[in-house]
Protein backbone atom coordinates (compact mmCIF):
# COMPACT_ATOMS: atom_id res chain seq x y z
CA UNK A 1 0.00 0.00 0.00
CA UNK A 2 1.37 3.51 -0.71
CA UNK A 3 -0.01 6.87 0.73
CA UNK A 4 1.17 10.48 -0.19
CA UNK A 5 0.05 13.50 0.77
CA UNK A 6 -0.70 16.66 -1.92
CA UNK A 7 -0.29 19.96 -0.26
CA UNK A 8 -1.86 23.04 -0.80
CA UNK A 9 -2.24 25.12 -4.13
CA UNK A 10 0.26 28.04 -4.12
CA UNK A 11 -0.23 31.17 -5.85
CA UNK A 12 0.41 31.64 -9.59
CA UNK A 13 -1.04 28.41 -10.55
CA UNK A 14 2.20 26.40 -9.93
CA UNK A 15 1.92 22.68 -8.21
CA UNK A 16 3.54 22.71 -5.41
CA UNK A 17 6.29 19.97 -4.27
CA UNK A 18 4.71 16.65 -3.53
CA UNK A 19 5.51 15.56 0.13
CA UNK A 20 5.85 11.81 0.96
CA UNK A 21 4.54 11.13 4.68
CA UNK A 22 5.72 7.99 6.47
CA UNK A 23 2.95 5.05 7.13
CA UNK A 24 2.14 4.76 10.68
CA UNK A 25 -0.90 2.23 11.87
CA UNK A 26 -2.34 4.54 14.58
CA UNK A 27 -3.24 6.65 12.21
CA UNK A 28 -4.10 4.12 9.13
CA UNK A 29 -5.44 1.66 11.16
CA UNK A 30 -7.39 0.89 8.42
CA UNK A 31 -4.68 -0.27 5.57
CA UNK A 32 -1.60 -3.08 5.90
CA UNK A 33 1.37 -2.46 3.90
CA UNK A 34 1.48 -4.39 0.59
CA UNK A 35 4.82 -3.48 -0.69
CA UNK A 36 3.81 -1.01 -2.98
CA UNK A 37 5.84 2.36 -3.15
CA UNK A 38 4.03 5.35 -4.32
CA UNK A 39 5.56 7.84 -6.03
CA UNK A 40 3.74 11.71 -7.23
CA UNK A 41 4.76 14.07 -9.46
CA UNK A 42 3.87 17.14 -11.17
CA UNK A 43 2.39 17.10 -14.77
CA UNK A 44 1.51 16.36 -17.30
CA UNK A 45 -0.22 19.62 -17.30
CA UNK A 46 -0.06 22.34 -15.35
CA UNK A 47 -2.73 21.40 -11.89
CA UNK A 48 -2.32 17.87 -12.84
CA UNK A 49 -0.54 15.27 -10.92
CA UNK A 50 0.88 11.56 -11.90
CA UNK A 51 0.83 8.74 -9.82
CA UNK A 52 3.74 6.08 -9.91
CA UNK A 53 3.60 2.62 -8.11
CA UNK A 54 6.06 -0.07 -8.28
CA UNK A 55 5.73 -3.39 -6.48
CA UNK A 56 2.64 -6.41 -5.68
CA UNK A 57 0.64 -7.53 -8.89
CA UNK A 58 -2.38 -5.78 -10.46
CA UNK A 59 -5.09 -5.32 -10.10
CA UNK A 60 -4.74 -1.40 -7.58
CA UNK A 61 -7.50 0.10 -6.35
CA UNK A 62 -6.77 3.94 -6.08
CA UNK A 63 -8.05 6.43 -3.43
CA UNK A 64 -8.23 10.19 -2.63
CA UNK A 65 -8.88 11.92 0.86
CA UNK A 66 -8.91 15.62 2.44
CA UNK A 67 -8.29 13.76 5.17
CA UNK A 68 -4.99 11.21 6.26
CA UNK A 69 -7.56 8.95 8.17
CA UNK A 70 -9.72 6.76 6.33
CA UNK A 71 -8.66 7.14 2.58
CA UNK A 72 -9.72 4.27 1.78
CA UNK A 73 -13.17 4.01 2.52
CA UNK A 74 -14.91 2.96 -0.21
CA UNK A 75 -16.23 6.35 -0.81
CA UNK A 76 -12.79 7.17 -1.59
CA UNK A 77 -11.86 5.03 -4.31
CA UNK A 78 -11.24 7.11 -7.46
CA UNK A 79 -10.40 4.05 -10.12
CA UNK A 80 -9.23 0.31 -9.96
CA UNK A 81 -6.50 -0.22 -12.80
CA UNK A 82 -4.31 -3.21 -14.02
CA UNK A 83 -1.30 -0.36 -14.84
CA UNK A 84 1.12 1.06 -13.10
CA UNK A 85 -0.07 4.77 -12.76
CA UNK A 86 -2.66 6.87 -12.59
CA UNK A 87 -3.07 10.67 -13.48
CA UNK A 88 -5.34 13.09 -11.88
CA UNK A 89 -6.17 16.70 -12.33
CA UNK A 90 -7.99 17.12 -9.07
CA UNK A 91 -6.56 20.34 -6.84
CA UNK A 92 -7.51 20.68 -3.23
CA UNK A 93 -9.64 23.11 -1.88
CA UNK A 94 -7.36 26.41 -0.48
CA UNK A 95 -5.72 25.35 2.89
CA UNK A 96 -5.85 21.76 2.59
CA UNK A 97 -4.33 18.54 1.09
CA UNK A 98 -5.38 15.76 -0.78
CA UNK A 99 -4.15 11.77 0.78
CA UNK A 100 -3.88 9.38 -1.93
CA UNK A 101 -3.76 5.54 -1.33
CA UNK A 102 -3.03 2.76 -3.98
CA UNK A 103 -3.56 -0.92 -2.59
CA UNK A 104 -3.53 -4.07 -4.04
CA UNK A 105 -6.73 -5.88 -4.32
CA UNK A 106 -5.46 -8.91 -6.13
CA UNK A 107 -6.57 -10.37 -10.21
CA UNK A 108 -10.00 -10.28 -11.65
CA UNK A 109 -11.41 -12.75 -13.31
CA UNK A 110 -12.56 -12.20 -16.88
CA UNK A 111 -16.11 -14.10 -16.71
CA UNK A 112 -17.31 -12.09 -13.66
CA UNK A 113 -15.17 -8.73 -13.76
CA UNK A 114 -16.85 -7.47 -10.45
CA UNK A 115 -16.46 -6.50 -8.35
CA UNK A 116 -12.62 -6.19 -8.25
CA UNK A 117 -12.79 -3.73 -11.83
CA UNK A 118 -15.66 -1.01 -12.46
CA UNK A 119 -18.86 -1.13 -13.78
CA UNK A 120 -16.89 0.54 -17.23
CA UNK A 121 -14.06 -2.13 -17.92
CA UNK A 122 -13.70 -5.66 -18.29
CA UNK A 123 -11.37 -7.79 -16.67
CA UNK A 124 -8.60 -8.86 -19.29
CA UNK A 125 -5.92 -12.27 -18.75
CA UNK A 126 -2.42 -11.66 -19.89
CA UNK A 127 0.40 -13.59 -21.48
CA UNK A 128 1.93 -13.32 -18.57
CA UNK A 129 -0.23 -14.89 -16.68
CA UNK A 130 -1.75 -11.81 -14.30
CA UNK A 131 -4.76 -9.69 -14.74
CA UNK A 132 -5.59 -5.94 -15.82
CA UNK A 133 -8.64 -4.19 -15.75
CA UNK A 134 -9.48 -1.48 -18.68
CA UNK A 135 -12.43 0.10 -20.27
CA UNK A 136 -13.95 1.20 -22.00
CA UNK A 137 -16.81 -1.25 -21.83
CA UNK A 138 -19.91 -1.38 -24.43
CA UNK A 139 -23.54 -3.33 -24.35
CA UNK A 140 -22.77 -6.06 -27.16
CA UNK A 141 -23.54 -9.36 -26.51
CA UNK A 142 -22.09 -12.73 -27.58
CA UNK A 143 -21.18 -12.50 -31.76
CA UNK A 144 -22.61 -8.39 -32.01
CA UNK A 145 -20.67 -7.00 -34.74
CA UNK A 146 -17.50 -4.82 -33.64
CA UNK A 147 -14.70 -3.12 -34.64
CA UNK A 148 -13.23 -2.31 -30.94
CA UNK A 149 -13.46 -3.58 -27.08
CA UNK A 150 -15.23 -0.70 -26.59
CA UNK A 151 -18.61 -2.09 -27.96
CA UNK A 152 -17.98 -4.99 -26.35
CA UNK A 153 -19.96 -6.14 -23.04
CA UNK A 154 -17.99 -6.59 -19.67
CA UNK A 155 -17.72 -9.97 -20.23
CA UNK A 156 -16.92 -10.36 -24.05
CA UNK A 157 -14.29 -9.25 -25.92
CA UNK A 158 -13.79 -8.03 -29.96
CA UNK A 159 -11.99 -10.12 -32.08
CA UNK A 160 -11.30 -10.50 -35.57
CA UNK A 161 -11.14 -7.21 -37.49
CA UNK A 162 -12.84 -4.94 -39.74
CA UNK A 163 -15.86 -6.36 -40.70
CA UNK A 164 -15.11 -9.96 -39.33
CA UNK A 165 -15.03 -8.66 -35.43
CA UNK A 166 -17.38 -10.43 -33.38
CA UNK A 167 -18.19 -9.75 -29.45
CA UNK A 168 -17.11 -13.17 -27.93
CA UNK A 169 -17.35 -14.50 -24.54
CA UNK A 170 -14.60 -15.14 -22.30
CA UNK A 171 -14.26 -18.65 -21.46
CA UNK A 172 -11.82 -21.20 -20.04
CA UNK A 173 -9.96 -23.41 -21.95
CA UNK A 174 -10.50 -27.06 -21.12
CA UNK A 175 -14.07 -25.96 -19.80
CA UNK A 176 -16.88 -27.65 -22.45
CA UNK A 177 -19.97 -25.70 -20.17
CA UNK A 178 -18.53 -22.29 -20.67
CA UNK A 179 -19.80 -21.87 -24.16
CA UNK A 180 -23.34 -22.19 -25.25
CA UNK A 181 -24.83 -25.51 -27.21
CA UNK A 182 -22.78 -25.67 -30.66
CA UNK A 183 -20.46 -23.17 -29.34
CA UNK A 184 -16.70 -24.12 -28.24
CA UNK A 185 -13.85 -22.79 -26.53
CA UNK A 186 -10.83 -21.42 -28.87
CA UNK A 187 -7.55 -20.05 -27.21
CA UNK A 188 -6.15 -16.97 -28.80
CA UNK A 189 -2.50 -16.81 -31.13
CA UNK A 190 -0.47 -15.66 -27.86
CA UNK A 191 -2.27 -17.69 -25.05
CA UNK A 192 -3.51 -15.26 -22.38
CA UNK A 193 -4.27 -16.52 -18.69
CA UNK A 194 -6.00 -15.06 -15.46
CA UNK A 195 -3.39 -16.50 -12.84
CA UNK A 196 -3.31 -20.73 -14.18
CA UNK A 197 -5.97 -20.73 -15.38
CA UNK A 198 -5.77 -20.16 -19.49
CA UNK A 199 -8.13 -18.23 -21.42
CA UNK A 200 -10.09 -18.41 -24.75
CA UNK A 201 -12.86 -16.92 -26.72
CA UNK A 202 -16.41 -18.24 -27.50
CA UNK A 203 -16.87 -19.00 -31.33
CA UNK A 204 -19.43 -17.48 -33.33
CA UNK A 205 -20.97 -19.31 -36.25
Amino acid sequence: MGLLGLPVRMPMRILPTIIAFCLAAPVLADVTDDGIVLTLVKGPGVGNATLIWTGSIPNYDVFQSLTRTNVTDPANRLYVTGEHQFQDATLPPAGSALYYVVTNVGPCAPQTPAPVCSAVERCYPTDDHLTSCAGPVGVGGQCSICTTDAQCSPTTVCVGSGSSGRCQKWCRIGFSTDCTLGSVCLPFVVPLYAGSQQYGACACP
